[in-house]
């Protein structure tokens, strides 16, 4: 899209393209291709428990400005408590995770933009009607693993992860 052809735009609360990811929901807000690839922005509201496990990104950095609720971040090796008004920047490749404490809504931005993009739509599910969404499905693993490599982004193993299996 060259510059001559942008236009601002204009979403509602509900409204942009919509992801479910193991129950939580992502609002794309700005996508790649309306940014000339400079950002994307999205919405996550994270069920409580709902998150993300320990992972690292190559490609892209992000900034995470929490809305409303509590979430638990571990940033490298150090884990926060984060509530609304809190802002934390991530930096490639620093590994990171979050854990909603209760029902929580948080605004992410990610520069460059599509690699996030990209991986939602390809690991999770697009949901058309928010009013009337399908029932959740599993994931397909290897989908997401391939999803997960093509944007750049990767597991994070952590202890529990490498303790030997109980009775070892």
């Amino acid at each position: 899209m060259s510059i001559a052809n942008r236009r601002p735009q204009l979403l509602h609360a509900d409204e942009g393209k919509v992801v479910r990811a193991h129950g939580d929901l992502y609002f794309f807000k700005a996508l790649a291709a309306q940014t000339e690839g400079h950002y994307s922005l999205f919405e996550a509201r994270n069920l409580t428990g709902g998150g993300v496990p320990l992972h690292r990104h190559r490609l892209d950095e992000e900034g995470i400005f929490v809305l409303e609720g509590r979430y638990r971040f571990q940033l490298d090796n150090e884990t926060l408590e984060l509530g609304p008004g809190d802002f934390v920047h991530v930096p490639r490749p620093t590994p990171h995770a979050f854990e909603a404490l209760e029902p929580s809504r948080m605004l992410v931005i990610i520069a460059p933009g599509g690699f996030h993009e990209r991986y939602f739509e390809e690991a999770w599910e697009v949901i058309d009607d928010l009013h009337n969404p399908p029932p959740p499905r599993e994931p397909d693993v290897p989908r997401l693993l391939a999803a997960l490599q093509a944007a750049g982004l990767e597991l994070v193993p952590t202890d529990a992860d490498q303790a030997p299996p109980a009775g070892a």
